[in-house]
């Protein structure tokens, strides 16, 4: 496709066909979701052609897991509204601190009748967590080749099961998804 000088401009527009729309009003679980939908388009555009699997994997593990930090970090900020903590949420990448954070709120919101995950489904969040912590705890492995301390970030790993991968992520977020709908009625409630 040739462009002349005035179509190399990225942050205009250009004709109706080669334009993706910013929604700038978005919060941090719209924001998650467009980034377990990335993740996942990029693992299945392998199920046909697995010659990309190993270019795609460093972004969909990165895509999920930021997924499940942004997830967090809303369902955190909301509960804290709730519990009349302000609309504040923690500013750092440790999934196991939020996902901590989030149980301790969601627990002192609900009773243990209407806490709407059983105690395996939150073993499953946190084995998953744990797993995904153990090889990337700041957000960086995936990001960059070297860590602050220019070492290799996950040296000792040289496979990631990506059927385990996307079955976990998808899965996490079903679960959070319950945790939503239980936060997101008190949230409108104590707004009302």
């Amino acid at each position: 496709m040739a462009m002349n000088n005035d179509d190399q401009q990225i942050f205009k527009p250009l004709g109706s066909r080669w334009n993706a729309c910013l929604q700038n009003h978005m919060g941090f679980e719209q924001l998650a979701g467009y980034y377990l939908e990335s993740a996942n388009a990029l693992i299945d555009r392998t199920i046909d052609d697995r010659s990309k699997l190993d270019v795609y994997i460093y972004s969909a593990v990165f895509l999920y897991r930021h997924s499940v930090e942004l997830s967090l970090k809303e369902l955190i900020w909301m509960s804290n509204f709730i519990l009349g903590k302000g609309k504040n949420f923690p500013q750092h990448h440790k999934l196991m601190d939020l996902w901590r954070s989030l149980k301790n709120n969601a627990t002192s919101l609900l009773t243990s009748d209407d806490f709407p995950l059983n105690d395996n489904e939150v073993k499953y969040v946190e084995t998953t967590i744990e797993e995904i912590m153990k090889h990337d705890p700041g957000s960086h492995a995936f990001r960059y080749p070297l860590d602050k301390k220019k070492q290799r970030p996950h040296s000792d790993v040289n496979h990631v099961n990506v059927k385990s991968l996307y079955e976990r992520f998808n899965q996490i977020h079903e679960y959070f998804g319950r945790i939503s709908f239980m936060i997101d009625y008190l949230y409108y409630e104590a707004q009302s």
